[in-house]
């Protein structure tokens, strides 16, 4: 528990770069939340996995990954 009570001093003074961040973020990255949604609308996970990868595939294939951020 003592590294615990460090932990705000060690991160006061961290500056993180939103801009590098967000330029990091990829669609693939949220595939398991995009499945999630699909299955409390009634979609089994098995398949709304199996849909989102379809569509990322897809995405990919066209290079047009950014579209799919856009979902």
């Amino acid at each position: 528990m003592r590294v615990a009570r460090l932990l705000p001093q060690l991160i006061a003074d961290v500056d993180f770069d939103k801009e590098a961040c967000a330029r990091a973020l990829e669609p693939a990255m949220f595939a398991t939340d995009r499945a999630v949604e699909l299955a409390v609308d009634g979609v089994p996970f098995r398949d709304a996995y199996r849909q989102i990868k379809a569509e990322l595939k897809t995405a990919e294939d066209a290079g047009d990954l950014d579209a799919m951020g856009k979902k």
